[in-house]
């Protein structure tokens, strides 16, 4: 099949379905999965638990076959779901978690992207140092202000 014929045949099968359940989702993930595989599969052995290792599908067919699914279901797929397919039953689980979340706010953890400052980096340490001269010359500066204040205060 070449990409375009697949690509239509699957967007008609999600247009014409008046509720895509297992049935429907597994016709679409054979579709995808020979267009991804090409001859090296048949698409009668592509099953609900058939693992993409049986059908002999490498790294590089997955990240393929995960691009097609994108483009026909208009959805992103994390690559940390993505990462954790190993069935044909995983990968229709994905599409459907990834359409579920579509169009709501991703929650970002800012904390996880935040540098902590590591006290043993040179950088870090001079700074610290730094913060401390300066307190500590402050510190100078008003402790003889207030000795010439008192200083003063008895003349």
């Amino acid at each position: 099949m070449s990409y375009n014929k697949t690509y239509s045949e699957i967007k008609t099968l999600l247009k014409t379905s008046e509720r895509v359940g297992k049935t429907t989702m597994l016709k679409i993930a054979r579709l995808a999965i020979k267009e991804t595989l090409g001859d090296r599969v048949e698409i009668e052995d592509i099953k609900w638990d058939s693992k993409f290792l049986d059908l002999e599908a490498d790294s590089l067919d997955m990240v393929e076959l995960v691009m097609f699914l994108e483009e026909c279901f208009g959805i992103e797929i994390a690559d940390e779901s993505a990462g954790e397919i190993v069935t044909v039953g995983d990968a229709i689980e994905v599409i459907k978690k990834a359409k579920a979340n579509k169009g709501k706010k991703k929650k970002i953890n800012v904390s996880k992207y935040k540098k902590k400052a590591n006290p043993d980096a040179p950088m870090t340490a001079a700074t610290q140092a730094r913060a401390q001269a300066d307190a500590a010359a402050k510190k100078t500066e008003e402790l003889e202000i207030e000795i010439e204040e008192a200083l003063k205060e008895e003349e």
